[in-house]
């Protein structure tokens, strides 16, 4: 399990932090995270000793994450004057994001039903986690502003509820294709879970994170749809048990004033009276964020100003809040081709293949950072879509026979 606590880990820290009721320490994560970095970068050199060899993909992909970080150093010699928070956000890519492309070349080859197994164990931890934060203030929701999660606020738990949503979902689907054991008892855990999540997420009004459970949940009935030999018997029992979830959520939110604000809230963007589709009142600044992006992309379409240099150099908030703007200001125009072949590439790659549960559990990941990304973080600092890019580019196309090894059976 502790491989895929290293993908999660800014989800996870402040999780267990809830549960045990310890207070978030940047230092003590700060030094979980180099050691994590020290024990991808061993697992890594100890794949290859045992293999003795490395794909042509992977050390392609390698060589651009060598590119990119060397692209860094080159733009902070230019512009100099890097401030705490840049260093901080340059620091995380080589300690947190970078590491991401060894460690998912280190478990695309691991057996699914081994990956699965993982994926119900961290499910179970994020579900009993925000299950206590909202039993411990049942009585007296805080508001979601000030609302605390582990040292976190109210915009990361709801993209953590988001995150538990894709998991279940994918826990939901390889369920529902394959015979395995104890069935109805999985099943039960699953759904519970979606329902704890999608009520910490309407808690807290998290506007992506809202945008997110509705692709999730389109994303699952899509490849329940696309799975060919849909059993019409099976196909009906989903379709109840999806209505009684959805009913249970209505019926929990309204019930509860605060969860019904928390929707209102994560839609307010959305302009209904007419003059656009966006209120940009509602998103939190956003639109001088991107007038300032603009104007830095004006300066330097072509060539951009250097890869990371948006640290650097935005004048209102670091960087743009939107992947494209900040792919425009690293490396113009060229850097913006080559990211938009890469995407519709890997969509394309993952979509085809969805009905397969590792392209499914990657797509789902790259999803929930590429939408986070349209309106929140830096491309250059998120491990998840890392991991899910290199993770995706290394999965085969065919469907393969599992067999699983021995060890893996311990």
């Amino acid at each position: 399990m502790y491989l895929y606590i290293l993908i999660f880990l800014t989800e996870l820290y402040p999780v267990v932090n809830n549960l045990l009721n310890i207070t978030y320490n940047s230092t003590v994560y700060r030094a979980i995270s180099i050691l994590t970095f020290v024990i991808i970068i061993l697992l890594f050199l100890r794949d290859i000793i045992i293999k003795k060899t490395i794909s042509k993909k992977l050390v392609m992909i390698i060589l651009i994450a060598f590119i990119l970080v060397s692209s860094i150093l080159l733009s902070i010699s230019i512009y100099g004057n890097v401030d705490s928070f840049a260093k901080t956000k340059y620091l995380t890519v080589v300690i947190r994001a970078v590491p991401m492309i060894f460690l998912a070349s280190i478990l695309v080859n691991k057996p699914k039903s081994w990956q699965l197994g993982k994926l119900k164990l961290i499910n179970i931890l994020i579900s009993i986690s925000l299950l206590k934060y909202l039993y411990l203030n049942k009585s007296s929701f805080f508001l979601a502003h000030t609302l605390n999660f582990g040292g976190v606020n109210y915009n990361d738990f709801s993209y953590i509820a988001a995150l538990n949503i894709a998991l279940s979902y994918v826990l939901l689907f390889d369920l529902y294709v394959n015979n395995t054991t104890r069935k109805a008892q999985q099943s039960i855990l699953v759904l519970t879970s979606i329902v704890i999540s999608y009520t910490a997420l309407f808690f807290s009004g998290g506007r992506g994170a809202m945008v997110l459970s509705i692709v999730f949940l389109f994303l699952f009935i899509f490849n329940v749809v696309k799975q060919t030999k849909i059993n019409i018997k099976k196909a009906s029992k989903l379709v109840f048990i999806v209505s009684l979830l959805l009913v249970s959520v209505t019926f929990i939110v309204l019930n509860n004033e605060t969860l019904k604000d928390g929707i209102f809230r994560g839609f307010s963007f959305l302009n209904f009276s007419g003059g656009g589709l966006i209120d940009w009142e509602n998103t939190s600044g956003r639109l001088f964020i991107y007038r300032d992006s603009l104007e830095l992309i004006q300066n330097s379409p072509f060539w951009g100003h250097g890869i990371g240099s948006v640290y650097l150099i935005h004048p209102s908030a670091h960087f743009s809040h939107n992947l494209f703007l900040d792919l425009f200001i690293d490396g113009g125009v060229f850097l913006i081709f080559f990211s938009i072949i890469l995407i519709i590439y890997v969509l394309k790659k993952s979509i085809k293949n969805s009905c397969d549960i590792k392209y499914y559990f990657s797509l789902s990941l790259f999803l929930f950072s590429f939408i986070n990304l349209l309106s929140g973080s830096n491309y250059l600092i998120e491990p998840i879509l890392w991991f899910s890019l290199t993770y995706i580019l290394l999965l085969n196309n065919k469907y393969e026979k599992e067999v699983i090894p021995a060890k893996a059976q311990l």
